[in-house]
């Protein structure tokens, strides 16, 4: 297998691995009853941006795209985007839960708060979405005629969780404007 073409399957798995976060944030939400604040929402929609630059990327590869290292390029930016973007609200939201004696918000993971998890994972998009765009010309995906089960499964995949997690906001909102600061329920089921 060439360097092309373990590209194309590293987005995949770059890609599952923001699924992956924002899935774990759902399972903290429907088996624990951690209720997303609004800066864990503004952090699911910045890790999603961060989904999207390889998603777009796997897109253009698999029907057939030929430019792949400036679609690499171009990519990688928009999840480096959507990194800057979650790095700065979940710092802000460590930086609310820092003083000693402050339990912080939600169930820990391993020991870290949830949005303490989203800054790691931010600064490791960072990181890949550097290496990626330094090394473009030699890391550039092959372009693939067709969508595969794999590709096709990671993009419904993402999209499920787009859904549901828009889903999730409305349930939480109801018809309001604004999110409340410490949820307590559902508003939309009058919760």
């Amino acid at each position: 297998m060439g360097a092309r073409r373990i590209q194309f399957w590293l987005l995949h798995l770059y890609l599952l691995a923001m699924v992956g976060m924002l899935v774990g944030g759902f399972w903290m939400q429907f088996t624990h009853g951690d209720l997303p604040c609004p800066l864990c929402i503004a952090q699911r929609l910045a890790l999603t941006l961060a989904a999207i630059g390889p998603a777009w990327v796997i897109l253009q590869c698999r029907f057939g795209h030929r430019d792949g290292a400036s679609m690499l390029v171009r990519g990688m930016a928009v999840s480096a985007l959507g990194a800057i973007a979650g790095l700065i609200i979940s710092s802000r939201q460590v930086l609310l839960h820092i003083l000693p004696g402050d339990s912080g918000y939600g169930t820990p993971v391993l020991g870290l708060a949830l949005y303490t998890w989203v800054s790691i994972a931010c600064l490791v998009v960072l990181l890949v979405a550097t290496v990626t765009s330094l090394f473009h010309d030699r890391l550039e995906p092959a372009p693939v005629e067709r969508l595969n089960i794999v590709s096709k499964a990671s993009l419904w995949l993402l999209t499920l969780v787009i859904l549901v997690n828009a889903a999730t906001v409305f349930a939480l909102a109801g018809f309001n404007l604004f999110l409340p600061d410490n949820p307590t329920g559902y508003r939309l089921f009058g919760g």
